[in-house]
């Protein structure tokens, strides 16, 4: 997963974050 999202340009730090909260149900 995590080599997948460096290979998208122009997300940051908080769009990655995003993503997998909303991928693996990840609460900070």
């Amino acid at each position: 997963m995590v080599k997948e999202l460096n290979e998208v340009e122009g997300l940051t730090a908080s769009d990655v974050v995003a993503s997998l909260v909303d991928k693996g149900g990840i609460q900070q």
